[in-house]
């Protein structure tokens, strides 16, 4: 466990205050400020937790967002964000706490039956939803590219440095 330096951790949510869009977000960032001012030393899976109702990928816009990506997506009783369910594409949804996360998540589930669909039709579902959900241009060579070294989570750190990135490409390039 890695202790978290108090002092720079409560300035960077202070910038998330200016930023957020809901009381409720201001209410969840301003808890996490308490609780770090109270404890000047907390793991990263604690802090964690005290951010958990930050993100939520049903707020607007995230909710239209997905709806108009994957028209037949639902939630089931296992936190799970079940997208394209002929073929079980799925995000597990209460290990995103961040937009970042979940961007990330959506990448490393959607990307291999976005570039190894069984059929063309899945492929271009899965592709387009990703492309829409994410405002990306990604083709199937992107995408072939970016299942391979970031594919089923194999490398989270660098997922997220890539959707940090703005989707950069060259990143995922100099890191391998």
């Amino acid at each position: 466990m890695k202790p978290i330096n108090a002092e720079e951790t409560a300035r960077v949510f202070n910038g998330w205050l200016e930023e957020a869009d809901s009381l409720a977000e201001r209410e969840a960032i301003e808890r996490c400020i308490d609780h770090i001012q109270d404890t000047p030393a907390v793991s990263q899976q604690e802090l964690r937790s005290y951010m958990l109702p930050w993100f939520d990928p049903f707020a607007a816009p995230w909710s239209g967002k997905i709806q108009r990506a994957f028209p037949r997506a639902y939630v089931n009783m296992n936190k799970e964000l079940i997208l394209v369910p002929r073929s079980n594409t799925y995000v597990s949804i209460s290990r995103c706490c961040t937009p970042d996360e979940f961007k990330a998540a959506i990448i490393e589930n959607c990307s291999r039956l976005a570039s190894k669909g069984y059929s063309k039709p899945l492929r271009k579902e899965h592709l387009e939803g990703v492309n829409k959900l994410l405002d990306t241009n990604f083709t199937q060579e992107d995408m072939e590219y970016i299942y391979t070294y970031l594919g089923n989570g194999i490398r989270r750190e660098l997922c997220m440095k890539f959707v940090k990135s703005g989707y950069d490409l060259k990143v995922i390039e100099e890191s391998v």
